[in-house]
């Protein structure tokens, strides 16, 4: 499924997307943006041989207090700690921000001695902060060092990392759109719903490659129901082998489609552009004895 996503690093979020007595949401959310990237790290690894264009890829994971609701803010901070500059919340393990020492917590100073001032004269809005750090660390070259400015508990800090190569693709978690996944053809947007329904890393795996497939393919309109169908086959097929090849569970992401099936039985009739998910899922199981590594498109 297509859709134009916005892009931001940190999600404009509000506690009315939680239940309205749980105040931890803030931290919540941050499991999930850890989770999220973890997964869509190791997938665009395992498929950045057959993507164009690339980017680096650190495994850093950020938030920014600003890019929650200034009603929010407070929460957030005394939930998560956040303060005012943009700060390291987690790091993929194994990866490279893994490797170089940082840890959640750490405040951003600067980036290849770019200070947080420079990096905000060029902005309209203020608030973007944290998406224009994303940026520029995405823009950092794959496979040369770069240095990240930082403090912790007050003392400065400096770390040398080396960003991988990978698929240009981003991973978000979007809000109010239901229990649903879909792309731009840039970027993969999970709702928040999917995670919350998954058991495992492995089914949130399968549904997030899965629209990394459509990307791979080049998949745009269809030109009828017909077109639409075969496009979800071929992304299905391709998303099952790179979530494999990624090390997730092919047999553990396909729970996630049978119960899908049985909240929503009678999605099919609504929106008929999927093939049924029992012929998914026979598709899916006839593939998985064939998959080489890294997939083939």
């Amino acid at each position: 499924m297509r859709k134009r996503l916005v892009l931001f690093l940190m999600l404009f979020v509000s506690s009315r997307a939680y239940a309205a007595t749980d105040e931890q949401w803030p931290a919540a959310l941050q499991n999930q943006m850890i989770r999220l990237t973890t997964i869509g790290y190791h997938l665009t690894d395992a498929a950045k041989t057959s993507c164009a264009p690339q980017e680096a890829a650190s495994g850093l994971v950020l938030d920014y207090i600003n890019a929650y609701p200034e009603e929010d803010r407070a929460l957030v901070a005394r939930v998560t700690g956040l303060r005012s500059d943009p700060q390291v919340i987690g790091t993929v393990p194994g990866s490279p921000a893994d490797s170089s020492g940082l840890k959640a917590g750490d405040a951003i100073v600067a980036i290849n001695g770019r200070t947080l001032a420079q990096f905000r004269e060029n902005l309209k809005d203020p608030d973007l902060l944290g998406d224009a750090l994303e940026q520029a660390l995405l823009a950092e070259p794959a496979g040369q060092p770069f240095t990240l400015s930082v403090t912790r508990n007050d003392r400065p800090l400096r770390f040398e990392i080396t960003p991988r190569h990978s698929c240009a693709v981003r991973f978000l978690i979007k809000f109010g759109e239901g229990e649903n996944a879909f792309t731009d053809g840039v970027n993969v947007a999970i709702g928040a719903s999917v995670i919350d329904h998954a058991t495992s890393d492995d089914q949130i795996a399968l549904v997030a490659a899965h629209e990394l497939a459509h990307i791979l393919n080049h998949d745009r309109k269809a030109t009828g129901l017909g077109d639409r169908r075969n496009m979800e086959r071929r992304a299905d097929i391709l998303g099952g082998r790179i979530a494999r090849c990624a090390g997730y569970s092919l047999e553990d992401g396909m729970e996630y489609l049978s119960n899908f099936n049985h909240r929503d039985w009678l999605r099919f009739f609504r929106d008929p552009s999927h093939p049924s998910t029992s012929s998914r899922l026979k598709a899916l199981k006839a593939d998985a004895g064939s998959v080489e590594c890294p997939p083939r498109l």
